[in-house]
């Protein structure tokens, strides 16, 4: 197999970004996806819906690749900053 390049701090910031924008909008779908469940399912009833333990998970799902592409973007951040600091010491 062959050695892959170290990617560039141009390319790391690029993905950050990216990661985050799809993050925000995977965020985004999650509340309409939330709210179609809630207004739908309970009515909007928060106190019928808090008696299902089933509740939670529904407000949780819809959230889950947001949480993982925010993620991803902070771990690429760090890369691009760590990049940027070598880019600098080696000047």
């Amino acid at each position: 197999m062959g050695n892959k390049p170290e990617p560039t701090t141009r390319e790391l910031v690029i993905k950050s970004k990216l990661y985050r924008f799809f993050g925000l909008m995977f965020a985004g779908v999650g509340v309409l996806i939330f709210l179609a469940i809630f207004f739908q399912g309970y009515g909007g009833d928060i106190g019928e819906a808090a008696k299902e333990p089933t509740f939670i998970l529904i407000v949780l799902i819809p959230f889950m690749p947001a949480l993982v592409l925010s993620w991803v973007a902070g771990a690429t951040e760090k890369k691009a900053l760590a990049s940027l600091e070598k880019d600098k010491q080696n000047t």
